[in-house]
């Protein structure tokens, strides 16, 4: 990987932390989570358990320092407390944190073993169970809507936006600028929904709010995973309707970014555009792409607010004009056909800019402009002859 992407990859992972703090606290939970890790690794379990428990008090909701402590106590033959552990973990989400996380605590991860001789275990799998079953469920249908100018359209053009982190395919479609820009531009719309929940108490519940993933790295490894939602809702609407081939185009919102552009990346034959909003692509994933997609004119939008916002809020305003100048050079290089924008500040109460959007989207869907017919040669006046 070349220092540009070394760059924006660290940015990256500063961005999209599941749980963004100020640079000094991401220092403090990153060496206390290495310090506890590398004691547990070295048998010294009363020192992991200890650093693992101030992770917590650094992130409360981080289900990953739980799922440690319930491998530490399990080592240890206390299995009262490690069934314990195991089921915060759980209850705060760890069979989400990772694309492994039900093979990790079901099968794969030997610390574990004493906890699954235990009768008690099979509770604590039908927990994990319950949670993936109600995100199956809530990630199986889009949101969906079609203006009444398309219902009897032979083709229609698609727009597919993937919301932001917290955010929800229902609230999308319902609060969210959407509609009035389908009915404007003359769109179908398709929302699906990310597959990681953001809200665990008191109890699961994803309609109060998802997000694509949680760990850019894990992101990368399965990006498959994590996009199939989208992949399978537009599926699923070409089944019922035939789609416009020049104008399919997907929009990803601050978490929805990296999917967004990533499955633009590889499915050029499909999306004609893509546009991201205070979001950026995951550089690993580029890869040979780019050439293809560039080959068959995909075209890319990059909006920016002109601070830090968002998911971003808490990065230092030096930080953001790096990443922004380097998410600039990444996209460039791709040869893609690309245009970076610094939006206006958002009115209060917008959660996106329209007018940047709707601009966007505008110039996507402009005929391309015919070539200029060259020059007739002038005439040699008499003298010249």
């Amino acid at each position: 990987m070349n220092s540009l992407l070394r760059a924006l990859a660290f940015t990256l992972t500063l961005m999209f932390a599941a749980d963004l703090r100020a640079q000094s606290g991401q220092d403090d939970y990153q060496r206390e989570f290495r310090r506890g890790y590398d004691a547990l690794v070295a048998g010294k379990y009363d020192e992991g358990i200890a650093a693992m428990k101030r992770c917590l008090e650094l992130r409360p909701s981080d289900s990953t320092p739980a799922y440690n402590l319930a491998c530490a106590y399990s080592l240890t033959q206390q299995l009262d407390t490690a069934f314990e552990w195991l089921d915060k973990a759980i209850d705060m989400g760890f069979v989400f944190a990772t694309a492994r996380g039900y093979s990790l605590i079901s099968a794969e991860d030997k610390d574990l073993a004493p906890l699954r001789a235990d009768p008690r275990f099979a509770a604590s799998l039908e927990r994990c169970k319950t949670q993936m079953a109600a995100v199956d469920a809530y990630i199986a249908q889009a949101a969906i809507y079609v203006p009444k100018a398309l219902e009897s359209a032979e083709q229609v053009p698609l727009l597919v936006v993937l919301h932001d982190a917290g955010d929800s395919k229902d609230k999308a479609l319902a609060s969210g600028p959407w509609k009035a820009l389908a009915d404007q531009l003359g769109y179908a719309l398709v929302i699906p929904s990310g597959r990681v929940p953001t809200q665990y108490t008191p109890k699961l519940d994803p309609a109060l709010g998802m997000t694509w993933y949680r760990d850019n790295g894990d992101y990368t490894q399965n990006a498959y995973r994590y996009e199939k939602p989208v992949s399978d809702a537009v599926s699923a609407f070409r089944k019922q309707r035939k789609l416009d081939p020049a104008r399919v185009h997907i929009v990803g919102v601050g978490a929805g970014a990296a999917p967004a552009f990533n499955l633009a990346l590889s499915q050029p034959g499909l999306y004609k555009g893509v546009v991201t909003f205070n979001g950026v692509p995951e550089p690993n994933l580029a890869g040979s792409k780019a050439a293809n997609a560039a080959k068959l004119g995909l075209k890319a939008t990059l909006i920016f607010p002109p601070a830090p916002h968002a998911g971003m809020a808490e990065l230092p305003p030096a930080t953001y004009t790096t990443l922004i100048n380097n998410c600039e050079r990444f996209v460039k290089g791709l040869g893609i056909q690309s245009a970076l924008v610094r939006c206006p500040a958002l009115e209060e109460g917008a959660s996106v800019p329209v007018d940047a959007l709707r601009a966007a989207l505008k110039a996507f869907d402009a005929p391309a402009a015919e070539p200029a017919a060259p020059s007739a040669p002038a005439e040699k006046s008499e003298k010249g002859q």
